[in-house]
């Protein structure tokens, strides 16, 4: 896959050797380098357990939280600054 503006530059992957994590994150990649969006316009919101860790392998906004707190981010198109 080639590089994108959304990789991160070296970092340790904490999940066991063939997990599918590593699929799903892939396609993520994937999907972020087809849509051709600005770094600064992503926001991942995760939760808990081992693919809650995804959005810390993206170089993008990311927050991770438990149940009603992630709902009062506006689920339009908010203005991020770069």
């Amino acid at each position: 896959m080639p590089k994108t503006v959304f990789d991160m530059e070296a970092c340790d992957i904490a999940w066991c050797p063939g997990c599918g994590n590593f699929g799903i994150l892939n396609i993520i990649k994937d999907a972020l380098a087809e849509l051709s969006l600005p770094q600064h316009e992503v926001v991942f919101v995760s939760g808990i357990g081992q693919a809650a860790k995804i959005p810390q392998y993206i170089k993008a906004h990311s927050t991770g939280c438990m149940g009603g707190p992630c709902l009062r981010l506006p689920l339009s198109k908010p203005v991020i600054p770069a």
